[in-house]
């Protein structure tokens, strides 16, 4: 026995031990009893669980044994079998695993196998750039880190990011050993923008833009030509606010009256 006390005849031993003893019946006879106590090794382990696939027995328990002993396995009350360090093909659910010695001692320990949760992910693509030259597709992961899934896309790039330069149709395959999901993308480029950008600006301040300073009612064109040719133009309209010319004239009130006046004489002009 381990982590126990053993009593005998009044005495208690925390080791082992061998006994002997006499009795003198009322004939003088001495009996002699020779009790041997010995005590075994404790049973030390640890446990570990693999995830399992929703409906599916295919998670394993791991068992680290810190004691050597010849030894029996028990999994929820049926006899279980050890194959390497483990116990192999069992589905989601609570597990209470025995482990009991050649004497019969047992030490006992409780693990839950779960299964793994779908793949939560939001998918990051635009067309190419025609100033860039390139975009980058992406694969955001929720609820796994890019160790704990594989991803693949169709032009043989692993890992969450593929960056292209060419347009076409794309696949990425994200799987978490359970389920396989296909993304299909369609990539145009590169692609021509044309953008429009208005500002307004209030009166008597200026606006810097594209390394200039304005101060009146302008549009401005900007186009950038990449080296396949593809032009991106974007017009600017500023626009500025009005001047105002003005003349104000203002009469104080009496005490404790509001019969004070402001008067505005304002003329508007650009």
């Amino acid at each position: 026995m381990f982590w126990k006390t053993y009593e005998l005849e009044g005495n208690v031993y925390l080791k082992d031990t061998t006994i002997v003893l006499a009795k003198m019946n009322p004939s003088g006879c001495i009996d002699t009893t020779r009790h041997i106590v010995k005590f075994t090794n404790e049973i030390a382990f640890s446990l570990n669980a693999t995830y399992s696939c929703p409906n599916k027995n295919d998670a394993n328990i791991g068992l680290e044994l810190l004691s050597s002993d010849t030894y029996k396995y028990y999994i929820n009350g049926a006899e279980a079998e050890l194959t390497g360090a483990s116990f192999k093909n069992f589905g989601a659910g609570n597990y209470l695993i025995e482990i009991v010695d050649q004497y019969g001692c047992k030490a006992s320990e409780s693990i839950q196998i779960i299964d793994k949760q779908a793949v939560e992910y939001e998918l990051v693509a635009n067309d190419i750039s025609c100033i860039d030259g390139f975009t980058v597709l992406k694969v955001k992961l929720k609820n796994y880190t890019e160790s704990q899934v594989t991803i693949k896309w169709s032009n043989g790039i692993s890992g969450v990011e593929n960056k292209i330069t060419s347009g076409g149709n794309y696949t990425v395959e994200i799987s978490n050993g359970c389920t396989n999901i296909s993304e299909p993308f369609d990539i145009k480029g590169p692609v021509s923008t044309n953008l429009f950008k208005k500002y307004i600006v209030c009166s008597g301040n200026k606006l810097d833009l594209l390394d200039k300073t304005f101060s009146r009612d302008t549009i401005v064109y900007r186009t950038v030509v990449n080296a396949l040719g593809c032009v991106d133009s974007t017009t600017y309209d500023l626009q500025f606010g009005q001047k105002f010319n003005y003349i104000l004239d203002i009469t104080g009130s009496c005490p404790d009256k509001n019969d004070g006046k402001i008067f505005i004489d304002m003329k508007t002009q650009r």
